[in-house]
């Protein structure tokens, strides 16, 4: 039990990921009102070791479909995803860290 214990982060890291991931909900809602994010791996399901990073996907609403699940993106979707990550990337750069 002891080592089981010490195998998963403290609360105060725990506590950060929550804050970073409320920081991250925030910043890509007001980008893209109508997504959702999510925490996925070892943190989004509890198993985290000390120290374990946090996989996060963003599900955005573009209006492109896919014509089979393996088709791949168009020349122009993939410029659309670009300049979507760039704007997610520049919101996140500017936001204000959780103190």
């Amino acid at each position: 039990i002891r080592f089981a214990d010490q195998a998963q982060p403290a609360s105060m890291e725990q506590a950060a990921v929550r804050q970073g991931l409320f920081a991250v909900r925030g910043v890509v809602a007001s980008l893209w009102p109508q997504s959702s994010t999510t925490l996925f791996g070892s943190q989004g399901t509890g198993l985290a070791l000390p120290g374990a990073d946090c996989d996060i996907c963003v599900l955005l609403r573009t209006g492109m479909e896919l014509a089979t699940p393996g088709s791949g993106y168009s020349e122009e979707a993939r410029g659309i995803i670009s300049s979507l990550l760039e704007d997610l990337l520049a919101a996140l750069v500017g936001a204000q860290p959780p103190v």
